[in-house]
């Protein structure tokens, strides 16, 4: 029967039966879907959602506070050091804390935008700053 209706070239809904005439065709199925389109997309969703929370606002305003916080952590390290005392381990862990966050937020930016991300010579200074940050943590 199907060979029939592409001989006689009958639209792909419907084919003919051997007695000629036309019947009509209806398919009703749930069709399998590739899991990798899915995954892709999610992947991209996610990508996407990544993008937009590294260049908002918020991320901004949130590191600032936390480059404030750093600042104030290391002007206490600096004035311990300074006094011939060891500085607090609260201070220090919090100065380690925001390297690590400095950290991510630059491999983030690297994994999500690229090379490209280098043309900002802020963006270039900053991971400067960190690769000191981890220098001196070495040291």
């Amino acid at each position: 029967p199907l060979v029939l209706a592409m001989q006689r070239q009958i639209s792909p809904d419907s084919y003919a039966s051997v007695d000629g005439r036309r019947r009509e065709l209806k398919v009703g199925a749930s069709f399998v879907h590739s899991a990798t389109t899915g995954t892709i997309q999610r992947e991209a969703r996610w990508t996407q959602y990544l993008k937009s929370f590294m260049q908002s606002y918020y991320l901004a305003n949130a590191m600032a506070g936390i480059v404030l916080l750093d600042a104030f952590c290391t002007c206490a390290d600096i004035d311990a050091r300074a006094a011939g005392r060891t500085p607090s381990v609260v201070v220090k862990t919090i100065t380690d804390v925001c390297l690590g966050v400095y950290t991510l937020e630059a491999v983030t930016q690297l994994c999500l935008f690229g090379r490209t991300i280098l043309r900002d010579w802020m963006t270039v200074m900053d991971i400067s700053i960190v690769g000191c940050g981890w220098a001196e943590a070495a040291i």
